[in-house]
């Protein structure tokens, strides 16, 4: 029983756990921003960050907001319940 005692008096308490949590989110965000492929080349490079404005046409729309492009699932799950991950175009 001691030893139970003992571990238990040795975690974190729970606004540690999560504050730990909340920073684990804004990190993994983070993460999913800056992804590069395997030629080096970060794949948001096409969603109209740092794109000169010039190019675009006067009137022309963009079809996508500049900040999110939308994400194309990357798993999927068929009947019996197995997920494959599909590799990255």
């Amino acid at each position: 029983m001691a030893e139970l005692n003992d571990f238990l008096a040795e975690l974190p308490s729970e606004s540690a756990v999560k504050k730990a949590a909340t920073e684990s989110r804004f990190e993994s965000d983070d993460d999913d921003d800056s992804e590069v492929d395997e030629s080096g080349v970060n794949e948001r490079m096409d969603d109209g960050e740092g794109v000169c404005e010039d190019k675009e046409k006067p009137g022309e729309a963009s079809q996508m907001s500049p900040s999110r492009r939308e994400r194309v699932p990357r798993t999927i799950t068929d009947d019996d319940g197995w997920t494959t991950i599909l590799p990255r175009k």
